[in-house]
């Protein structure tokens, strides 16, 4: 912009060879020179004002936002923006607001998004109007390009193999069975490629619950198709934590963490089978460690072997006046003479001498104050102080009551016993004896002596 002698101001663009912008009055001499035509005046007041004219409107610009449009000095024209721009401010300024995606004056050039060259990876940036794309090489993705692309996400491996991934590709690991790109063809197997693990025999013999053609058969502690997996690696197999050791001599077995035994670690130890506590201690068995409670033993400790010392607890564990001894596990109180309990804490009973008659006073303060008397011979009582009264001996009394009725009742067992034996003495005796007639029957016989002489066996014999 330039501004003349005489205050005005013009716009010149020298790119399009020809003056574009607004002048100020040109006069020749005094004489105004309009820049109108007669067609443009509205009207011309030359008595009042020679030299003053009005603008028709001006048809270009009668929008609502630029009202009143007058014909004045345009600096800019919407035709003069390329590519959709329009006039920032036609009036005030010659400037195009370009779309995005366009700059330079005119709005005519197309700015190349890809100049900052934003694509990662080797990727070619493919330019467009206000915007750009990223043709990505293969194996990345992303507006940039910036993110590799895992080929494994797709799980493309069969068979339980395991998917390696790469740039653009894949690789699948197979496992012994399978082989292919996918691991997607059973493999097939003999006894010559030693398939089975662990010390298992193999016979090349047709496994028709794998297809295999192979069997393997395990060394104990082992399974599985070819027996590569301990038994102990079978969860829950080893419990408590224990770890599966597959290195043992005798096979695969369990490491128990201290505290546990057994084939799965199902064992707690008892940490108390040894009785490791003392002094009557009681052992409380915990996880590989122990716990003795040592209450009411008077002993203290991990094992209760600390004797504890009852008279440093207190001053007056014997009451005021008795003097404490600490013993093992326990403490005595040797009272004064006018106390005793086991804490010194009745009066002595004995102090006022209750026995009597020469007898000799014990404390007996267990539980209350109390006494007892030994008396001499000939006295008896709480003090001493009765006579005995000898009653007849109960003993001998009580014999006779019982052994009396037991006598009587063998002497008549003996008796009857007697009488039967005696009798059946006769009875054989009768039997077996010769027959002696009588004088009746030797001087006046009806039979003959020869026939009487040996009766017949039934015939009872006087």
């Amino acid at each position: 912009m330039t501004t003349g002698a005489g205050g005005e101001e013009w716009i010149q663009q020298t790119s399009s060879g020809y003056f574009k912008g607004c002048l100020g009055e040109v006069r020749l001499g005094d004489l105004l020179l309009p820049y109108f035509t007669w067609e443009q005046l509205a009207y011309t007041d030359t008595l009042s004002c020679p030299e003053c004219f009005s603008l028709e409107p001006n048809p270009l610009y009668t929008s609502e936002d630029m009202l009143p449009a007058v014909l004045g000095c345009v600096l800019c024209a919407d035709s003069y923006c390329e590519n959709g721009a329009k006039c920032a401010d036609p009036i005030s300024s010659y400037a195009c607001a370009c779309l995005p995606g366009f700059a330079q004056e005119n709005c005519t050039e197309n700015i190349d998004e890809c100049a900052s060259n934003v694509c990662q990876n080797g990727a070619t940036c493919k330019d467009g109007i206000a915007r750009y794309t990223c043709n990505c090489l293969p194996g990345w993705e992303g507006a940039l390009c910036e993110k590799e692309i895992d080929e494994c996400l797709s799980s493309p491996c069969l068979n339980e193999g395991t998917c390696e991934d790469r740039l653009a590709g894949f690789v699948c690991n197979c496992t012994e069975e399978y082989v292919g790109d996918r691991c997607e063809a059973e493999r097939q197997v003999s006894c010559a490629e030693k398939p089975c693990y662990f010390g298992a025999t193999c016979e090349d013999v047709k496994n028709y619950n794998t297809g295999d053609n192979f069997t393997c058969t395990c060394a104990p502690g082992f399974e599985g198709v070819r027996c590569s997996t301990p038994y102990c690696q079978v969860k829950p197999f080893c419990l408590h934590d224990g770890l599966c050791n597959v290195s043992t001599p005798t096979g695969p077995a369990c490491d128990c963490l201290p505290g546990y035994a057994g084939p799965r670690c199902e064992v707690n130890v008892d940490e108390c089978i040894p009785s490791p506590c003392k002094n009557g201690g009681q052992c409380i068995d915990d996880v590989n460690a122990f716990i003795c409670n040592c209450t009411n033993t008077g002993y203290t400790g991990e094992t209760c072997e600390e004797d504890v010392n009852e008279c440093e607890l207190s001053d007056d564990m014997c009451g005021n006046t008795g003097q404490c001894i600490n013993q093992p596990g326990d403490y005595k109180c040797v009272c004064q003479y006018d106390t005793c309990g086991y804490l010194c804490n009745f009066p002595d009973p004995c102090k006022d001498l209750p026995c009597q008659n020469g007898g000799t006073c014990r404390e007996d303060c267990k539980q209350q104050a109390d006494y007892k008397c030994d008396c001499l011979p000939g006295w008896t009582g709480k003090n001493c102080t009765e006579v005995p009264v000898y009653l007849p001996s109960r003993v001998a009394d009580l014999a006779l009551l019982i052994i009396g009725p037991i006598l009587a009742i063998i002497l008549l067992g003996g008796l009857i016993s007697m009488g039967v034996l005696c009798l059946m003495a006769r009875q054989k005796r009768g039997r077996r004896g010769t027959y002696s007639p009588s004088s009746q029957e030797y001087c006046n016989p009806r039979v003959e002596m020869n026939n009487v002489l040996k009766p017949p066996p039934e015939e009872r014999l006087i």
